[in-house]
């Protein structure tokens, strides 16, 4: 090892040996970083609209968030046989719970699907572990 007459000049040539893996550590992170940008998908179009197997065609998809303890929108419309998907956005776990049917409990993230081939008309649901979230899904012809 070298020596040098003043401490200072050790520390600055040494520093060349640690910026370099620092500098490369940089480069390979923004890139890393770039790379995982360009290629995540959403998970929820934010169109509504859910694309079927690469065919271009595609069904709508009526889309409920469950944020702030509440079903957002509280009433929906849709048609018989088309497919409600609720997202949990609160921290707190949810389920959605009709008469007939339930989810299993959602925990932040977690989505739920249910396509509504009942008869036409209304159905009231709620979360069965705060049941004063309340929601209505109507169903046309």
């Amino acid at each position: 090892m070298p020596r040098y007459s003043n401490p200072s000049e050790a520390r600055h040539n040494n520093l060349p040996g640690v910026l370099m893996p620092m500098k490369k550590l940089a480069i390979l992170l923004i890139i890393a970083i770039l790379l995982f940008g360009c290629t995540q998908q959403s998970a929820v179009n934010t169109t509504g609209v859910t694309q079927n197997g690469g065919t271009g065609a595609t069904s709508p998809t009526v889309l409920v968030a469950i944020h702030g303890f509440a079903f957002n929108p509280a009433e929906i419309t849709v048609k018989q046989g088309q497919t409600v998907r609720w997202t949990n956005e609160d921290s707190v776990p949810h389920t959605v719970k009709f008469d007939s049917f339930q989810s299993p409990t959602l925990s932040n993230g977690d989505t739920y699907e249910h396509t509504f081939t009942e008869a036409p008309g209304e159905y009231d649901y709620s979360c069965a572990i705060h049941p004063y979230m309340m929601g209505k899904v109507i169903v046309t012809r």
